[in-house]
């Protein structure tokens, strides 16, 4: 049986990945090659495709290189479905996640407006809203509703609290600069 075999060019060419991935994975232990020409180079077979377009399919999926390699050792249908769940249910938690720091950077841009900002500042305010879930649930244990909503600006609209998080901004970056200039607190 005279198999025709790919060279690692060819395949990654075939598969869509690189020649370097290709040798990332057989040093991972992840895809081998099917065989070695005299000259010790990696060579690929067709079965070898079907592999490949496995691994691919699981990246794309998003699970971890030790995860692919766990599949292709030990695949059977009903691990594979509980899996396929399990990520899903991370993806959905990751994209929850991103949204989060999506609609924190649109929050910021709509208090910055066109103030300019330290860099310390501005990261000082993005972890102020990053951390605002955690700060309510601490101070749900501790205080009543509507005190929390107070202290979190929550009874106000969200055009009044962007007005007032843009005054308070304001007057946080004018005490910054003045601190700057060396300005002391008690004229002399």
């Amino acid at each position: 049986m005279n198999e025709h075999m790919y060279t690692v060019k060819a395949f990654a060419t075939l598969t869509g990945v690189t020649e370097r991935t290709l040798h990332f994975y057989d040093r991972k232990g992840l895809m081998a090659p099917s065989s070695y020409n005299e000259h010790g180079h990696r060579l690929y077979s067709k079965d070898d495709i079907s592999t490949m377009q496995k691994i691919i399919t699981l990246k794309y999926l998003g699970f971890s290189l030790q995860e692919i390699a766990d599949y292709l050792a030990n695949h059977d249908s009903p691990q594979m479905r509980d899996t396929l769940q399990k990520q899903k249910a991370m993806l959905a938690k990751k994209r929850e996640e991103l949204d989060y720091v999506i609609n924190t950077i649109t929050r910021v841009e709509q208090i910055m407006q066109d103030e300019d900002l330290d860099s310390d500042l501005l990261l000082a305010i993005i972890h102020s809203i990053q951390r605002e879930k955690e700060q309510e649930e601490w101070l749900s244990d501790r205080l009543s509703q509507s005190v929390i909503e107070h202290a979190l600006l929550k009874h106000l609209s969200p055009q009044e609290r962007l007005k007032f998080e843009r005054e308070m901004l304001a007057i946080v970056n004018q005490l910054q600069h003045y601190c700057k200039l060396g300005v002391s607190r008690h004229p002399k």
